[in-house]
């Protein structure tokens, strides 16, 4: 009976451990509206992985870790563009894209847009069917494990299926929908090197989905167009061997052909002929062909039609004539069987109408480096726009920032009048981060956008993430990533830089479910160089207290900038010189006391960079002290971190490149007349490829907690370290190669453990937290 109360204390204590709003039974928050859904990582990168390759020999025993994905940048996949945009019957467009996920917009008086599948890595290849109730039903690929899946809302919320997961299959989809709500698909198994096609009866996959490419390897594009099941049609580029040179192949097939997907070529040329093209069907399922042919020293569009199913083609005439394929085209056919084609040409979007006689372009978008693979849709005969075109594609103005774009002709004049809509921008995010935890006792995140140029904040409320809130978006330039955030009387704060010299202050405070952002005040115009020397801590009233470096030229000057209350007025203190200051992120770090010490690590450059302490108390700087052995003997770099014990004395961990590669770690101890600093650091963590920008906070215990970045054997490793003395005990919170270098940590007033991190290769911000806090006995290593 002792034993079973024993283990009932130790289940509460657990579950009162979890993370606010976050129950114990459904340890991940659920969706917000609007909102990105929070992601569970797949089995094989969380905590359950085996890290046996570690060189510390850390353990995957001990709590689990739970982490989200809580903001992300949206892929745009060229080959995702086939066939994403359609028209319901009342006229709202819908556009379903991925990558990351796989996401839906759609216009409702202004663009909505939802996440339908929150798993990573999917939605590329994304194609979409609106059935005769104008239920959605999409197909697309799940990169991640190389799957075909299938998702439709025609049965209240979003039902989400893997129809086929045997080999590589669903990189490069098409769905139609028949009238009893049941979808078909041709899909690419990129496996055995066959297009497919598949039917789904009642949520049942009819088995066995056929081969419809014939012995002829599908090389990239193809299109289907069908009105059923049993009329169907399918366009696919492949590549021949011709001997001397290769050779670009177009292929039709269908179910109306003499024998059943019997391909007939339309058209060959050198190898680029057939790689963009479209498929369409008149009233009578002729099917209508629009294609880049490649005539070795010239290129140009051709237009086919055929009234027998593939056995012959009828030459509608060509056009654009140039010397590069369009990056995609797109065909819709009218209510009188004449077609429309969007296409890229230079650059720029146009639209081709043919009027019986003869083709004629107008731009849709004249604007430059844009009309990456359009998709057209007309307007249906139920809709007051009737016969309409409406045009979605990318817009890529910059060489990196990828717009999704939207634009029609309604009722005869263009909308927008003013040029295309934004519908959906790709933003890098989460590069530099700064995990909090809030007055409220919630994870609170302030996070750059590397695209966008600008600082965004993020809270937990609620049982779910919110909405991102802009930091400083009264200002017009263009906002680094470098930033600092800290909590402290009931609010946040955050300082950060600008390309143009400036350096801006804001306070953020939150009111139930409402928080609010203050206008930037900017403290410093001709900011020093670099611009990552800044940290920023707030005191219990809130008041903040921040270091930079000032100068034009070297040496520069450690400035302490505070705000007195009593005078309501910023206060200047001007500390050492800096002949060199290191470039390196994060190469300061402060802490203060509620005395009011000022405890400041920095890292100086000479031959390589060195570590160095300083404090402010009582209205003077103490002299610089070198927290290094000698110059031969540490090569100090990657950022470093301050954190304070319960006696207000400060400790350091950084990281040394010199010999073997370590992450360190120093305390200074003080007696009643002495403060003394260890002449040998203590090793946290070595061995490995490289350790990157630690984290360093201390519990209610005087336990240290660190995290920090590990990169070893081509893998990255999210690392958490639990520190009493000599003793250290290690969890590996995340594994993936395409981890950024980039950390933070904070603890929730409980002591669980919170940290966000970037996902470098995806550009995503990921949140991790302890889903409890129950360390097993200490293990010396």
């Amino acid at each position: 009976m002792k034993t079973f109360f024993r283990w009932l204390a130790v289940l509460m204590v657990l579950i009162a451990l979890l993370p606010e709003g976050v129950s114990a039974q459904t340890p991940n928050p659920p969706k917000p509206s609007g909102e990105i859904a929070p992601v569970q990582l797949p089995a094989e990168v969380t905590n359950e992985t085996a890290f046996s390759e570690l060189p510390k020999g850390g353990s995957p025993s001990g709590p689990p870790w739970t982490v989200q994905r809580i903001d992300d940048r949206h892929f745009f996949s060229g080959a995702a563009s086939k066939h994403y945009l359609k028209i319901d019957s009342t006229g709202k467009p819908h556009i379903v894209y991925g990558g990351d996920h796989l996401y839906h917009t759609w216009w409702n008086s202004i663009w909505y847009t939802e996440v339908v599948d929150a798993s990573i890595n999917v939605g590329s290849y994304a194609s979409l069917a609106i059935d005769n109730q104008d239920k959605l039903h999409i197909a697309y690929y799940d990169a991640g494990n190389k799957d075909l899946k299938y998702a439709t809302n025609a049965f209240g919320g979003w039902y989400i299926t893997t129809l086929v997961s045997a080999g590589d299959v669903g990189a490069g989809t098409d769905i139609g929908v028949d009238a009893y709500q049941d979808p078909y698909f041709v899909y690419r198994d990129s496996t055995n090197g066959h297009l497919m096609f598949a039917t789904l009866t009642n949520g049942t996959m009819e088995e066995p989905p056929e081969i419809i490419s014939g012995t002829i390897y599908p090389a990239g594009m193809f299109a289907m167009a069908a009105r059923n099941p049993l009329d169907v049609h399918v366009i696919f580029y492949s590549i021949y061997d011709g001997g001397s040179e290769l050779e670009g192949e177009l292929y039709y097939t269908s179910t109306r052909t003499t024998t059943r997907w019997q391909p007939h070529l339309i058209e060959s040329g050198d190898v680029k002929t057939g790689q963009v093209a479209d498929l369409a069907l008149d009233s009578a399922s002729n099917p209508h062909v629009v294609f880049g042919y490649d005539g070795f020293e010239f290129t140009m569009s051709r237009y086919f039609f055929s009234t027998n199913f593939g056995s012959n083609w009828t030459y509608l005439g060509e056009f654009v004539d140039g010397y590069d394929l369009p990056d995609g085209l797109a065909l819709a056919l009218n209510s009188a069987n004449l077609p429309t084609v969007a296409m890229q040409v230079g650059g720029i979007l146009y639209k081709y109408t043919w009027s019986g006689t003869a083709w004629s372009s107008v731009p849709v978008d004249p604007g430059t480096s844009t009309g990456f693979y359009p998709a057209i849709a007309l307007y249906p005969s139920t809709s007051t726009n009737f016969g309409n075109p409406a045009f979605a594609y990318l817009d890529d103005p910059a060489g990196k920032t990828i717009h999704l774009n939207y634009r029609e002709i309604y009722l005869g004049s263009w909308w927008p009048s003013t040029g295309p809509a934004l519908v959906d921008q790709s933003e890098k995010v989460g590069a530099c981060s700064t995990s909090l935890t809030g007055p409220d006792g919630n994870p609170w995140v302030v996070y750059s956008g590397d695209t966008t140029k600008k600082l965004y904040f993020k809270r937990f409320y609620n049982g779910a993430w919110t909405a991102a809130q802009e930091i400083g978006n009264e200002y017009t330039g263009t906002i680094n990533c470098f930033h600092a955030a800290a909590v402290g009387g009931g609010q946040a704060a955050v300082i950060f830089t600008t390309e143009d010299a400036y350096l801006l202050y804001s306070t953020i405070t939150c009111t139930g479910a409402t928080c609010v952002i203050s206008s930037s005040e900017v403290i410093q115009t001709d900011l020093a160089t670099p611009w990552d020397f800044i940290d920023l801590v707030l005191d219990g009233n809130g008041l903040p207290y921040m270091v930079y470096l000032i100068g034009s030229s070297l040496p520069k000057q450690l400035l302490y900038l505070y705000f007195d209350n009593a005078t309501s007025d910023w206060v200047a203190k001007f500390g050492p010189f800096i002949d060199q200051p290191s470039s390196s992120y994060r190469p300061v770090s402060i802490k203060r006391t509620a005395g009011g010490v000022l405890h400041v690590a920095y890292q100086k450059f000479a031959l390589w960079d060195s570590l160095y302490y300083v404090e402010f108390w009582r209205g003077t700087w103490s002299e610089p002290f070198r927290l290094g052995q000698d110059a031969d003997q540490e090569e100090i770099y990657q950022g470093i971190s301050v954190s304070l014990n319960t006696a207000g004395d400060p400790g350091v961990v950084y990281i040394d490149g010199y010999g073997t590669n370590q992450i360190n770690l120093k305390q200074r101890s003080c007696s009643v007349l002495l403060c003394t600093w260890p002449t040998s650091p203590f090793a946290v963590d070595s061995g490995g490829d490289a350790f990157l920008y630690p984290s360093l906070v201390t519990d209610t215990s005087d336990h240290y907690r660190l995290s920090y970045v590990q990169a070893f054997n081509s893998n990255q490793y999210l690392q958490y370290v639990r520190i009493n003395g000599t003793q250290k005990e290690f969890r590996n919170v995340y594994l993936y190669p395409g981890l950024g270098s980039m950390s933070s940590l904070a603890l929730s007033p409980t002591g669980v453990g919170r940290i966000s991190f970037n996902d470098a290769t995806n550009g995503d911000l990921l949140f991790a937290w302890q889903n409890v806090e129950l360390f097993l006995p200490m293990v010396k290593r």
